[in-house]
């Protein structure tokens, strides 16, 4: 599998932490396109209770047609 089991099942999720995780996996794209991701969240810890896998998923889809939009 590509993905983790623990990753694939429902639990309490960092929102901040994903993000960051996956921001930090498209920096060689954002760098190759000139672009900046600027990391500004609140000083609060938001948790989600979802799949990681899917929050992932979410973002990195988000992240990716943000880039091919220019």
């Amino acid at each position: 599998n590509l993905v983790k089991a623990s990753k694939r099942r429902s639990a309490k999720i960092d929102i901040h932490q994903t993000l960051h995780g996956v921001i930090g996996l498209f920096a060689p794209f954002t760098t190759g396109r000139d672009t900046e991701v600027i990391e500004s969240f609140c000083s609060d810890s938001p948790y989600l209770r979802a799949s990681e896998a899917a929050l992932e998923s979410i973002i990195a889809n988000l992240m990716n047609n943000s880039l091919n939009a220019f």
